[in-house]
């Protein structure tokens, strides 16, 4: 029975698992995709956790995805919870929700573009 760690993305939400697996490993990220409809990849030793620093003025995207919809602008007053970008997924639209009230300083994507886990999606003033 081998180790191994996992980054599980299921509704926007990022959680690292370790599991003790009897079968492969290809079948375990299969069952689980199925299951929860959720990205999951291999996370190496030594493999930097995304940082998120409070009171930082960025908005970063927690997965990898393609902007559909862009739900501010440069200007727009938000709210805590407010959407302000829609991306998709592994076919899964998923809402990146303002972590703070404020004003949207700039918007530094569009649709159709891709991010990355980590790109700043949106600065706040």
């Amino acid at each position: 029975m081998s180790s191994r760690k996992f980054r599980v993305v299921l509704d926007g939400e990022v959680y690292e698992v370790e599991v003790s697996l009897e079968s492969g490993e290809e079948e375990f990220s299969s069952l689980i995709a199925r299951l929860a409809g959720a990205q999951i990849t291999r996370v190496e030793e030594g493999t930097p956790k995304p940082v998120r620093k409070r009171g930082a003025k960025e908005l970063t995207s927690e997965v990898v995805g393609r902007v559909v919809k862009v739900c501010v602008a440069k200007g727009q007053k938000v709210h805590k919870g407010d959407v302000v970008i829609v991306l998709e997924s592994m076919k899964t639209q998923i809402e990146v929700r303002s972590d703070r009230d404020g004003v949207v300083e700039s918007v530094l994507v569009k649709e159709g573009d891709t991010v990355k886990r980590g790109d700043t999606i949106v600065i706040f003033e």
